[in-house]
């Protein structure tokens, strides 16, 4: 398994390495430690990437939050028709 540095993680995303610092206190790149060293993982460093990509979410999540709007949807349909049927009803 690949580890990285803070260093190499900031150069990865272009960003400082007080900025990764900065997004593992606010517990939002997973870390550990080796001896007196940071690193990060792969993996870690993959699921923060998609993260940042689903705007703030894990791609379980943003996956869960496309079925979601789905069912909106259905529903609002489903209420539309029931409506439908109560008019019809109220008439008879």
């Amino acid at each position: 398994m690949r580890t990285y540095t803070v260093k190499e993680v900031a150069e990865i995303l272009k960003v400082t390495p007080r900025t990764v610092r900065k997004e593992i206190d606010e517990n939002k790149l997973t870390i550990f430690r080796a001896a007196s060293e940071i690193r990060v993982t792969e993996v870690a460093l993959m699921e923060y990437m998609n993260i940042k990509a689903n705007r703030g979410m894990t791609e379980r999540e943003a996956e869960l939050e496309e079925e979601n709007k789905g069912l909106r949807e259905e529903l609002s349909k489903l209420q539309s028709v029931l409506s439908e049927f109560k008019t019809i009803l109220l008439k008879i």
